[in-house]
């Protein structure tokens, strides 16, 4: 079940990891790497294809009062996708780190997205403004991903490469 599906979740933000499709882990590759975020998260729902390639998973992180779903996207679709991000990153890339990142974007054929979510805490002493949200584990799981599949994390909603 998506944590779309989940009243307990509020969905907050989305972030891409891209890649090379010849990068995609397998279910087991991406349990251990995930692994290394420590006992603060907990891994459900793990899903692969007929050869054990990873396609979904959602994680937990109760002491950021987060979770994700976690989806592999390969095909037409990220291709289109990746024609359309470039031309957004282009605009907001600045150094020679990131212009080599956005070069590289041009070449990927696959990507993670992952889908970012507040835990709906209720608490009478805090106001609605209030946020509890912390987003430390998804930035941690931006980085291994895309160290582990030699990719690139975005950040579309601001056009920019983390």
């Amino acid at each position: 079940m998506s944590l779309f599906e989940n009243d307990r979740y509020r969905w907050r933000e989305t972030f891409f990891v891209m890649f090379h499709a010849t990068n995609r882990p397998t279910v087991a590759a991406m349990k251990k790497v995930l692994a290394d975020l420590g006992g603060n998260v907990e891994i459900r729902e793990t899903r692969g294809d007929d050869e054990s390639g990873f396609e979904s998973l959602t994680l937990i992180a109760d002491e950021d009062n987060a979770a994700m779903d976690i989806v592999y996207s390969s095909g037409n679709d990220v291709l289109e996708q990746r024609e359309e991000l470039y031309s957004e990153l282009a605009v907001n890339v600045n150094d020679e780190s990131e212009k080599e990142q956005l070069r590289r974007i041009k070449a990927f054929d696959a990507r993670f997205e992952i889908f970012h979510f507040e835990e709906t805490v209720w608490d009478p002493d805090l106001s609605e403004e209030d946020e509890l949200l912390d987003p430390g584990t998804v930035l941690c799981v931006l980085s291994l991903l895309a160290d582990f599949c030699d990719g690139v994390a975005i950040d579309p909603q601001s056009s920019t490469i983390l």
